[in-house]
């Protein structure tokens, strides 16, 4: 049981946070009151800290928690642990379906999360991803080293902790319900949420390079004819003009084909 003064506590020192956390603290205790916090600070990794009557607060994450299985947030008063909170991720329907699709089209996948050993291999055995492809308990610093290793690497996260990554990654991709720091690091952000999303920037990202080609190589081949023909006298200037706004709404037309 977690008390009214204390509940507030809690809530004041998050309602500014866009920590995940504090997404489901917020919506947890929809209702609950606020206090004003002074000296409030949020550490990227760390977590968030403030004054209330003279009293030093501190939201953590609880290193000594034995069960590994959900990730635990401590409450520190003055130093001491006065309340902890657990948390459970649900796994989205869709992630193990979509996480095995990409690796059916060759793309190596890993998770690199900030939760324990035990929470990221149990998600990451739903997904389909081996032992040697799972990082856990990962500092921000940490994921970004990891992403430095490899080349042609893309991110998805959601985090305040994600930023790094995401902004050290060939391309990062933030997902509904992002912080702003993240939508600031990302090259791209997706309005929904999961991966199914991701599916479809490959799909599409592969039509639109097929189109290029198709339009370039019409171009290309188009104007090396008519420009042959042209210096050879075979074509006036009335047909040039009559045949190069043929030419462009070929064009037009092969894109909207590629892309029906």
């Amino acid at each position: 049981f977690i008390d009214e003064r204390t509940r507030t506590i809690i809530l004041s020192l998050e309602q500014e946070s866009y920590h995940p956390v504090a997404f489901a603290i917020r919506k947890y205790w929809p209702q609950s009151n606020r206090i004003i916090i002074t000296d409030r600070k949020e550490q990227l990794g760390r977590g968030v800290s403030g004054t209330v009557d003279n009293n030093f607060y501190e939201l953590v994450h609880n290193q000594e928690s034995k069960d590994e299985t959900y990730l635990s947030i401590a409450l520190l008063e003055n130093g001491e642990t006065i309340c902890l909170l657990y948390f459970e991720t649900p796994l989205r329907k869709e992630v193990p379906d979509s996480i095995l699709t990409l690796k059916n089209k060759n793309y190596s996948c890993f998770l690199l999360t900030g939760d324990t050993s035990v929470a990221a291999e149990k998600i990451g055995h739903l997904c389909h991803i081996p032992d040697r492809s799972i990082f856990s308990s990962l500092k921000p610093y940490e994921k970004k080293e990891i992403i430095q290793r490899f080349k042609n690497t893309c991110m998805i996260g959601d985090g305040s902790n994600d930023a790094l990554a995401l902004q050290t990654a060939d391309i990062g991709i933030a997902v509904k319900g992002s912080t702003f720091i993240n939508l600031q690091a990302a090259d791209i952000y997706f309005t929904r949420g999961g991966l199914s999303p991701l599916i479809e920037l490959f799909e599409l990202s592969k039509k639109t390079k097929r189109v290029l080609i198709t339009n370039l190589s019409f171009s290309l081949i188009y104007n090396t004819i008519g420009g042959l023909l042209a210096l050879m006298g075979f074509v006036s200037p009335m047909l040039a003009a009559i045949l190069m706004p043929i030419s462009s709404f070929i064009i037009i037309a092969s894109t909207l084909w590629g892309f029906r």
